[in-house]
């Protein structure tokens, strides 16, 4: 194999090396505080522990308490009500930025309960 050869091996292999460990840093990442688009007395707090996300939720008529993990561009988690009995789960679908995602909670059962639009407020 020629030394040019080699070199642009080289060349190519850095390259992908420096896109795939890149890549990582590009990853959507929902921490910091959202409210639900049009309501100014619901605070969602998203909060990246490791390899999962911890999700504190407070409104004017419940709280609650959440876990969960991220996959691509949506993060799953599974909340607990600690207003009331209940408990269920939700999805957080990251919108066309950074600032906005859709929510959709579902019962235990399955059955869509609320789904809204939320803003980030801060990092």
């Amino acid at each position: 194999m020629s030394k040019s050869r080699i070199r642009l091996m080289g060349i190519a292999l850095t390259l992908l090396f420096t896109f795939l460990s890149s890549s990582a840093l590009l990853a959507w990442d929902p921490s910091g505080t959202w409210s639900i688009e049009g309501r100014s007395d619901a605070t969602i707090i998203i909060k990246q522990v490791g390899d999962h996300y911890v999700i504190d939720f407070q409104s004017a008529y419940s709280k609650q308490k959440a876990i969960g993990y991220l996959s691509g561009q949506q993060l799953n988690v599974t909340y607990q009500v600690l207003s009331e009995p209940g408990n269920g789960f939700n999805t957080y679908n990251r919108l066309n930025s950074d600032d906005r995602i859709s929510e959709v909670s579902f019962d235990t059962k399955g059955s869509t309960v609320w789904s809204g639009t939320l803003i980030r407020t801060s990092k």
